[in-house]
């Protein structure tokens, strides 16, 4: 008798850490949404929903956020949804606000002021956040009067038609290369690397795109290469805030603890002077 109760207290306690560690992995499961707002602003958290009702042309339909790669909001009567599987679907969603858990506390965003929704892979743990915001920022060079560099981490993204004050330029003439590196307050698990730049000559006459750049990760010291781009041939990019800009998006195939990440770039755009870059985020885990 006393071994089978022996016996039961020993399966009790195995099926007690078996639940226990099925609700750690359930936690640490759970999807993550990043929003980009209409006035510039990114919020990254946990949902409280699990799916978001789609109208299409042929029917309405819930779809369930771990199917989701992306949403794009052209003018809130017509969204663009890109599924994992590759589908591609056009519709409009009404929605009450989405309601988030983030590292600042619980938050809820109206559907019309969302520009683009992300779904964040499972498995990451812990919070999203934009490492790049409390970085020490470091250039080779920067025009006088025309540009500051500590502008490229301040977390504002809707303010590229402010002449001078918006962005940096590291100066007329050719690129020596000229680079822009940013140290962060602690090191970071990142899996994506964010810069915001112009768009060809659209924006300025003179060009200042990146063309040929190489994006570099600062681990202990070492230097870890985690892009090299030539002709403007970017791994991918996704509309800015404003006409003539585009964020350059350099996505990790696994995550990287970094203490820093840096931008050189050898020739851009246009007249080919030095580069023009408005923000630069480096998304992931502290």
């Amino acid at each position: 008798m006393k071994r089978l109760t022996l016996c039961m207290m020993v399966v009790a306690a195995m099926l007690t850490v078996d639940t226990s560690m099925a609700g750690l992995d359930k936690q640490e499961s759970q999807l993550r949404l990043e929003l980009d707002l209409d006035d510039g602003s990114h919020i990254i958290g946990i949902p409280s929903i699990e799916s978001i009702p789609v109208q299409t042309s042929y029917a309405k339909m819930d779809i369930a956020l771990k199917q989701i790669l992306i949403i794009k909001i052209a003018d809130h009567e017509t969204t663009s949804i890109n599924l994992l599987n590759g589908d591609k679907l056009n519709g409009t969603i009404k929605t009450e606000p989405i309601r988030l858990e983030t590292v600042f506390g619980k938050v809820s965003v109206a559907f019309e002021h969302i520009r683009e929704l992300r779904v964040v892979p499972s498995g990451w743990g812990g919070f999203m956040t934009n490492a790049a915001r409390d970085a020490k920022v470091e250039v080779n060079r920067s025009s006088p009067g025309n540009g500051l560099p500590e502008k490229v981490n301040d977390g504002v993204t809707n303010d590229v038609a402010q002449p001078y004050t918006s962005y940096w330029f590291a100066g007329e003439g050719p690129p020596k290369p000229d680079w822009i590196r940013l140290r962060f307050d602690k090191p970071a698990l990142i899996r994506s690397i964010r810069i915001l730049a112009p768009l060809g000559t659209i924006r300025f006459d003179a060009g200042h795109a990146p063309l040929d750049y190489e994006v570099t990760g600062l681990s202990g010291g070492r230097e870890i290469t985690l892009a090299s781009v030539k002709n403007g041939e970017h791994q991918k990019t996704e509309p800015g805030p404003a006409a003539g800009v585009e964020w350059i998006v350099v996505e990790l195939t696994a995550p990287k603890e970094l203490d820093g990440v840096q931008l050189t770039c050898r020739r851009t755009s246009g007249g080919n002077h030095g580069p023009v870059i408005f923000e630069i985020q480096a998304l992931g885990i502290r």
